[in-house]
Parts: structure tokens; sequence; C-alpha cells
């Protein structure tokens, strides 16, 4: 059964889009599987729109593997993702088959101090992302990559506000890279609602590096190999984002002084 967990990472939100992409299903697959089978039980924004956790998509990722061996949908929707785990291992068509994949290991660019930081500390503990070019300027962080091809960029965005995805895809645009992640403090479900772009995910300022190397590789593109298409028709009729009134720094100044506060 498919039950909550307390895993940092698990604050990432991942839009129906990207999950069916990952799991390698139609969005109308995805949603057959929850509403006939409860396979998963994703959480609602405020306008309706489903938003799945990293253990969702690694529960439909498994199912996915498992029916496709035989498996009934019904009976796997029941199993908790330890149970689909094993049932995996012990399955007879991989337990005795050496599988070479193809390499697609995100890169990963990453922009602001405190994800910089975080990052830059646990460089030598990173198995499943390659980090490219880390920077407090996106000045700094486009001479940092290029000549590089970049799968997710990494932003810190102390607080989430409605210009917050125009931002994001000017950063995206400027470096060539496919999708993007905020790292927020505080936001507003208003606020996280508005965030449209598929290539786009938010996570909740992660508690260690693990967290937000989880996030990076639930949202990751397919392949990891082809280049990104550039997008200079979208940015042309974006209008211009008002300067904010205080800088990140200062922002991140009073997050850091500040008592935890339970919000969102």
């Amino acid at each position: 059964m498919n039950t909550p967990s307390t895993d940092p990472s698990q604050d990432t939100r991942l839009k129906i889009g990207a999950v069916a992409n990952s799991v390698g299903v139609s969005v109308h697959t995805i949603r057959k599987w929850e509403e006939r089978y409860g396979a998963v039980n994703p959480a609602r924004t405020p306008g309706g729109g489903r938003t799945f956790t990293v253990e969702d998509l690694d529960r439909l990722v498994l199912i996915k593997r498992l029916a496709d061996a035989g498996h009934s949908l019904r009976e796997l929707a029941q199993l908790s993702l330890d149970q689909l785990t094993k049932l995996w291992a012990d399955n007879p068509t991989t337990r005795n088959k050496t599988v070479v994949p193809e390499d697609t290991t995100p890169t990963v660019a990453v922009l602001g101090a405190r994800s910089s930081r975080l990052v830059n500390a646990n460089l030598s503990s990173f198995s499943q992302i390659k980090v490219v070019a880390t920077a407090s300027s996106l000045e700094s962080l486009s001479a940092g990559v290029e000549g590089r091809a970049v799968d997710v960029v990494v932003i810190d965005s102390p607080v989430l506000t409605k210009s917050s995805e125009t931002q994001t895809r000017n950063v995206l645009s400027a470096i060539n890279a496919k999708m993007g992640v905020i790292v927020y403090d505080y936001a507003t479900r208003v606020d996280l609602a508005l965030i449209q772009s598929p290539n786009i995910h938010t996570l909740r300022a992660p508690s260690d590096a693990f967290a937000l190397e989880r996030a990076i590789t639930a949202i990751r593109p397919q392949s990891a190999t082809q280049k990104p298409a550039a997008t200079p028709s979208l940015l042309a009729h974006v209008a211009p984002v008002s300067p904010a009134r205080y800088s990140d720094a200062a922002i991140m100044q009073l997050v850091e002084r500040a008592p935890t506060i339970a919000c969102e």
C-alpha cells in the first residue's frame, strides 16, 4: 500500500506529465492506475492538478516493469514500495540478466549561494548526478557552463512569487538547460500552483544533499545526451519582471536568523 514518508525529498512536487514521461506511459494511464487500482494517491493543487512525490514515481516505475513482466496490476497496486522492490529483484527475467544501460546521469548546474555551498561540500558523495558548475550569479554560471550540456539547473529562491516561473525560464534559456528546480523556503499554495511549465519543478529547501540529489534524478530528462532546444519565441513574449524590493542575499540573512515557522 502507498504509505506516507518522512523523507525530506518527498517535498518534491512532480507534475503528472513529468511522471508519465519517466515511467514510460501516457498521462491517461497514470490517471487510470490511480482511479481504478489505487496504485498511488497524489496530492492535489488548489486548481485540482495532481502532484506526485519521489516515492510515487518509484512505485509507478516498478509497477510498470512488473506489469510488463506479467504481474497483475490490481495485485501490484496493493504492495508497499519495499515489497515491489523485492519482487522486482526476485524477478527471474532480471535476476540472471546483465543490463548495460545508457548513461543517463543528469548534468546539473546550481545558481545560488546556499545550494552551491551544499553541493560543493558534497561533490564526492554524489553518484546519480554530475555537477558541471555552481555560482552565485547568472553571469558566473553562464561562464562556468560554457560549452557544456546542462540537463537540470537548481535555483535558490528564498521566497517563491508569481514571477519565479518567468525568472526560471530566463535562466533556462540563458544557459540552454532543459529543466529547472526552484529550491524555496517560503511559498503559498497559490504561488506553487502558478508554476505551470512542465519543465519547472519546486522543492522546499532540503535538509541534506541526498534529498536534493533524489529530487534531481526524479525529474531528469529521459536522455541526458539530447541537446535542449532554444526557446527564444517563448521568452520574447514574456513581460519583464519587476525588480525585487529586497535582494536574495538580504532575504537569506533573514531566513537564517529567523526562528522556525510552520508554513509551506
